[in-house]
């Protein structure tokens, strides 16, 4: 048995975690030990711990009973305990224990850190993109961020929805802003377990500033122009959205949109509320 040495740091690039780092064999003496440590930080509230196992070559099941109870003491304050870089045996073992069906398990810290933000923080994950106006790479942007919006466990019908106001956005700004080789229209996406923000930017083109003032003024009239053709894409964006916001100006157009998760309540409005404002 090699003996048990526990180093922990406060995480480099996240302060407010706390990285364990296990070197040696976990035996049923070290119990004792590990309940102790995870007191300490508990008592300080360092509650979003990382345990790296890299380093761990056996590990007895009191002590996995044990790193249970400590995961349910963070929870319970609003903490958790990620588990990573175990072996091929500790995972086999924690299989037959059933206990991979309690911790949280992953490959790297960076990972383990997103999971921590995004399940205890509510911290939302950002995507940036940038990309010239061309009508032939919209396709693969919405499917991008579909996908980003699926593997963050939204339903499907979110996911849809997202897919067709990422098409009629980047579509309206590529038919109504400057589409030269230099120009450039920029997309932000936050999301977070409740909401999705997306930011479309692009140069307006100043021949179609006044035609587009016009559709967001038509649309945000109680009458809109029913038969009107043009616009149909900025009615749908509302409809699918919780909320619209669009700004005009010769700088440059700002198309802003929130999109609640379905079924998720929040202090700011119901689901669809369906405000625009320009």
């Amino acid at each position: 048995m090699e003996k048990l040495q526990i180093n922990i740091s406060n995480h480099r690039d996240s302060p407010d975690i706390t990285l364990m780092v296990f070197k040696g064999d976990l035996d049923a003496g070290m119990v004792k030990r590990i309940e102790r440590e995870f007191a300490k930080l508990n008592a300080l509230g360092r509650i979003l711990i990382i345990a790296d196992f890299s380093r761990v070559k056996f590990i007895s099941s009191p002590v996995v009973g044990e790193l249970m109870g400590c995961r349910e003491r963070l929870i319970e304050k609003g903490g958790n305990l990620i588990l990573i870089k175990l072996s091929k045996d500790i995972r086999q073992k924690f299989e037959l224990m059933g206990a991979n069906q309690v911790f949280d398990v992953s490959t790297d810290e960076k990972t383990a850190i997103s999971k921590l933000y995004w399940e205890n923080q509510n911290k939302p994950d950002e995507v940036n993109l940038s990309f010239t106006p061309n009508l032939n790479l919209v396709p693969n942007i919405r499917t991008f961020i579909s996908n980003i919006v699926l593997q963050k466990g939204y339903p499907h019908k979110d996911v849809f929805r997202i897919e067709t106001i990422v098409d009629e956005i980047c579509n309206n700004a590529i038919e109504h802003g400057e589409n030269g080789e230099n120009d450039e229209i920029k997309l932000k996406c936050l999301i977070d377990k409740f909401k999705i923000d997306l930011r479309v930017t692009n140069k307006t083109n100043d021949k179609n500033v006044t035609q587009l003032q016009q559709l967001i003024d038509n649309e945000d009239k109680s009458n809109p122009q029913q038969d009107s053709k043009r616009g149909r894409g900025i009615r749908l964006v509302k409809m699918l959205s919780s909320s619209l916001k669009v700004e005009i100006s010769r700088q440059g157009t700002m198309v802003q949109i929130t999109k609640y998760k379905e079924k998720e309540t929040h202090p700011e409005g119901g689901l669809n509320a369906g405000t625009i404002k320009s």
